[in-house]
């Protein structure tokens, strides 16, 4: 896919003008789209609520407002951003609490010098929005977020060159959280036809002990740091859990595949 020529050529530009075209690059790769002034809501608007996806829509609304912001609805576009403000002693903060390799992931430059991380939300737990949520000058954004090309705004990595990553699993224990979904538990061993000591040979970057449970790279979706968790439950039957947000059907596919390699059935 490629993007329009207007943010292409001029997502590193300030205008006076937005045009629809760059709302309608958003809306095709799936983001929830809604005009703001700076971060507020437009007057008489319901803010985030209204986002869409909608092209009619969104070419009324920029041809209604052409100065408008444009602003991104996580909930529904099923994204988180991690906003470093560099004024407020975010970078300093960031060596600190973002020291681990990041998964390449869409980030852009925000005004007054600082920068703005996109990232996929977890499906098993719902994130919280936060001022100064990972630390000092270091705020998590779980409504929306203003976007390029609104003034002061720019792509560095595009969502359009780079897919927004699930958040890294030692990211996701850092961040404020509304709800955490229980593991996954096996109500039979038919349901779940295999046990933890067939599997476990077979799961990459493998920590943990029985008493403790285990972490490791989920086995069902590309997990550069470890977001799978597994453990026997108090009766006996597997315990597992992708932070990523995997389906457990999907899980229960990928672990009874390693589990075939040891002659599990």
């Amino acid at each position: 896919m490629t993007l329009c020529p207007s943010l292409t050529e001029l997502a590193n530009q300030e205008r006076d003008a937005i045009t629809a075209a760059d709302e309608i690059d958003y809306a095709r790769i799936g983001w929830y789209c809604f005009p703001t002034i700076g971060k507020r809501p437009l007057a008489g608007s319901h803010g985030w609520r209204d986002a869409t996806r909608d092209e009619a829509r969104i070419r009324a609304w920029w041809a209604a407002h052409p100065k408008a912001s444009v602003s991104i609805a996580c909930s529904p576009s099923k994204l988180i951003a991690i906003d470093v403000d560099a004024h407020r002693g975010g970078e300093e903060t960031a060596q600190r609490v973002l020291a681990i390799p990041i998964p390449p992931h869409p980030w852009m430059q925000t005004p007054h010098g600082g920068r703005k991380l996109i990232f996929r939300a977890p499906l098993l737990s719902i994130i919280r929005s936060k001022t100064d949520g990972l630390g000092p000058g270091i705020d998590v954004l779980a409504t929306m977020f203003v976007a390029p090309p609104s003034p002061g705004y720019s792509w560095a990595a595009s969502p359009i060159e780079v897919e927004p990553p699930y958040v890294p699993y030692w990211l996701w224990k850092l961040l404020p959280k509304v709800a955490v979904n229980r593991p996954l538990r096996a109500r039979s061993t038919r349901s779940i036809p295999f046990r933890l000591e067939d599997v476990l040979p077979f799961l990459e970057r493998l920590r943990g002990s029985s008493v403790r449970g285990y972490t490791a790279r989920c086995p069902n979706h590309d997990d550069r740091s470890p977001s799978f968790s597994i453990t026997t439950g108090s009766d006996g039957q597997p315990l597992f859990h992708c932070f990523a947000g995997c389906p457990s059907v999907e899980l229960i596919a990928a672990l009874s595949a390693l589990a075939r390699r040891r002659g599990a059935p």
